[in-house]
């Protein structure tokens, strides 16, 4: 996530878009057990605060409403529990990062956040 360039990207469907794939291009010697820890990630309860992937999401989700690419109504951390609780899902399933589901995943994230 530290990688992706957020500076450059222009709506929140694209937003959330590079925060999907970015999790889909993680590279792994153990695809099957990645996929597994995902599966098992997916059935926790979402935590609002300490959560480390969370709360690396909600600092990039509160950078882009700084920037005006996410509305700045949207609590950054309760944006990431839930968009990434959506994203575990799809996660513990074989996808690709062009997968319609995924990119429709970006699309309900990126229009009810849009400005």
């Amino acid at each position: 996530l530290s990688e992706l360039p957020v500076e450059s990207i222009a709506t929140a469907r694209d937003f959330f878009r590079a925060v999907s794939a970015a999790h889909y291009m993680e590279p792994s010697d153990a695809p099957e057990l990645r996929k597994e820890i995902w599966q098992a990630a997916a059935l926790q309860p979402p935590v609002v605060e300490g959560h480390p992937h969370i709360d690396g999401i909600a600092d990039l989700i509160e950078a882009a409403q700084q920037r005006g690419v996410i509305r700045a109504d949207i609590a950054p951390r309760a944006l990431a529990s839930v968009y990434l609780a959506s994203l575990l899902g799809f996660l513990s399933r074989e996808r690709e990062p062009d997968d319609p589901e995924l990119l429709l995943l970006a699309e309900i994230y990126g229009a009810g956040t849009a400005p």
